[in-house]
């Protein structure tokens, strides 16, 4: 699909409501605490993510991917990892 990425500021016309600026959690990447996670009827407890748009990769606790993958029809591949065929 196709995507935007503005830097240095942000779009009105792409969101309603406020922003809402959180602290990184870790410097060394765009790591913030986050309230969790739900996706069907999988849900997370808190946890912490990683806002990077440069890539389409999805990493965290294995029992918490594995139920991720399960719900959008991701499959091994041969490097092992997991990925969604459309």
């Amino acid at each position: 699909g196709e995507g935007e990425l503005t830097w240095g500021g942000y779009d009105e016309d792409h969101f309603k409501g406020e922003i809402k600026w959180v602290d990184l959690s870790e410097q060394s990447y765009w790591r913030v605490a986050i309230d969790g996670i739900s996706m069907g009827a999988y849900q997370s407890g808190p946890t912490d993510a990683i806002i990077d748009s440069g890539t389409s990769l999805i990493t965290g606790p294995s029992k918490d991917i594995t139920a991720i993958a399960h719900h959008i029809g991701a499959k091994k591949n041969d490097n092992r990892s997991v990925h969604r065929r459309l």
